[in-house]
């Protein structure tokens, strides 16, 4: 709190509030900069959620028994879907006490003991990390990057959204205050940063066992997942679609997170071409409607190369993608592109004999640029 009091100039007073403390308590804290917190030790970990927390913990995990990516990834879905906001920590040390920890645990320990050689001096390793932090009911993104030496927090940020952008400047500022260092960057290969998959780890997924859940998909329809954000142009999509009777749009997304998603879910939900889904964390689920869509429509108008573009490009999908230069540049100009509602009903409507050219431009495009294997590449000769 008191780096943040220095580095905004907002004033204590607002400080506090937000925190929910009270100024003697805050002094308080800064006198004891330094030392070992005593509450840490005499009160367990456990007992630091309410019973509240503790009981949507357990009963989110039970519901989730077949999940494939572990406690980390059952926290960061609760603080998608305001359930609880519990670190992956305390969500592990949850699921041990009542006995629901399963086979992913003991991968992730053999997998860590793999890990780095650990640094002898400082500035030879700098790690990334992101928190998620609750301000006013409001989660942001809290970005630091600290040497692995000395422990030392080097810089720090607060986002409002999490892309990859947001990391590079950080290393980049950090490296401007330290220009002789020649740090190992290690990443925290947080969700938050990279998601699932890359390009070339996107597969076409056949499995007609889904219709059963998924009726709605047997016959043509258009697919999006996205965050439920303005800069996504989610209004946009929904009102093309909701003239357009003939088209099924199935949109995926965290419609509960903000008065944004809750307003258009409220409004659109009544159409009956426009299917609403709740966050999907199973990467066959999204990779198998994806991959039976006949069109897929990218809204995103800002942070850069977009994961899910990236990878739609890689299983070959025709892609209607907003108009700006970033998603321009990822498809290399070889979409179709569109401003408002009624671009995108023109495109939609005007779609023959275009739309398997597009297809086939957007597998071999994605292919060529955005495989793992040439992008650690150019990561690498970045930090050489």
């Amino acid at each position: 709190m008191q780096k943040i009091h220095e580095k905004t100039e907002i004033k204590v007073s607002v400080l506090v509030a937000f925190a929910g403390v009270s100024k003697s308590t805050w002094h308080e804290w800064r006198t004891r900069k330094g030392i070992e917190t005593r509450h840490n030790h005499e009160t367990p970990k456990l007992n630091w959620y309410t019973p509240e927390e503790r009981t949507a913990v357990v009963k989110y995990v039970l519901t989730h028994k077949n999940f494939l990516y572990g406690y980390r990834y059952l926290a960061w879905q609760m603080v998608d879907e305001n359930l609880a906001f519990v670190r992956p920590a305390s969500v592990y040390n949850i699921m041990k006490e009542y006995d629901l920890v399963h086979k992913w645990a003991k991968n992730e320990g053999e997998a860590k003991k793999k890990g780095f050689d650990q640094p002898e001096a400082p500035h030879e390793q700098w790690h990334t990390d992101i928190s998620y932090i609750k301000v006013l009911g409001v989660f942001y993104y809290f970005i630091s990057i600290m040497d692995g030496y000395s422990r030392k927090i080097l810089d720090w940020a607060l986002c409002e959204n999490m892309e990859g952008i947001n990391i590079e400047l950080l290393v980049a500022r950090v490296k401007e205050k330290y220009p002789e260092a020649k740090a190992r960057i290690i990443h925290d290969n947080g969700k938050q940063l990279t998601g699932l998959n890359g390009g070339d780890q996107v597969s076409s997924v056949q499995d007609d066992s889904l219709f059963e859940r998924y009726p709605l998909c047997r016959e043509p329809y258009s697919v999006t997942v996205c965050r439920i954000e303005p800069e996504n142009n989610v209004h946009v999509i929904l009102e093309a679609f909701s003239e357009m009777l003939d088209e099924t749009l199935v949109f995926v997304g965290n419609w509960e997170k903000s008065e944004y998603g809750r307003s258009l879910k409220e409004k659109f939900s009544v159409c009956k071409n426009i299917h609403l889904l709740a966050p999907i964390y199973e990467p066959h689920i999204v990779n198998w409607l994806r991959s039976n869509a006949h069109v897929y429509i990218h809204g995103h108008s800002a942070g850069g190369t977009n994961p899910s573009l990236v990878e739609a490009m890689n299983l070959s999908i025709p892609i209607l993608a907003f108009d700006c230069v970033y998603n321009r540049a990822t498809t290399e100009e070889k979409c179709l592109y569109w401003k408002i509602a009624e671009d995108l009903q023109n495109l939609m409507k005007n779609k023959s004999g275009k739309f398997a050219e597009i297809a086939r431009e957007m597998g071999e495009t994605g292919k060529r640029l955005y495989s793992w294997e040439r992008i650690a590449r150019q990561y690498n000769a970045l930090y050489q």
